[in-house]
């Protein structure tokens, strides 16, 4: 039952707690003020805090939801920093590679920049690395095994 305010359901209650106990169990022994319907009801629970309302329990499991909710949002955002600074980290040490490489190149030095090509070739395999750093890489391969292919058959 609904009851505008609370004295009118302790007085509801006061007046009809006999009858209720002749039918029923369930004897009503407080008020409450329900928020789903910003009205009164009667309840037999006793411990306001143990026997919560249906609708105050709802209440409590959805904020446990959004708490649950934000803090994976939380965690996830985390996660996806980390992978950022792992890619970009990468991708630097990638980067100071290639220029290593176009200096040993430029010193004449091909069979060890062929070699610090190929482990940048085995990292693009194993990593996110960007597409435009990738065809820097290919790029200093097909120079450099082209370069050794003359050098071979010139020899």
């Amino acid at each position: 039952m609904l009851f505008e305010t609370e004295k009118k359901a302790l007085l509801f209650m006061k007046f009809n707690n006999e009858e209720i106990a002749e039918e029923n169990e369930k004897v009503p022994s407080r008020a409450y003020f329900c928020e789903a319907c910003a009205g009164w009801h009667l309840t037999h629970f006793i411990d306001p805090q143990r026997n919560k309302s249906r609708t105050q329990r709802a209440l409590e499991w959805l904020d446990t939801q959004k708490t649950k909710q934000k803090e994976q949002s939380e965690s996830l955002k985390k996660v996806k920093e980390e992978k950022n600074k792992i890619q970009y980290e990468t991708n630097t040490y990638v980067l100071s590679q290639l220029l290593e490489i176009d200096r040993l190149i430029k010193n004449g030095n091909t069979d060890e920049a062929l070699t610090l090509v190929n482990h940048l070739l085995e990292l693009c395999n194993s990593k996110d690395i960007k597409p435009r750093l990738k065809k820097r890489i290919n790029k200093r391969f097909l120079l450099l095994t082209e370069q050794q292919s003359i050098n071979n058959h010139n020899n």
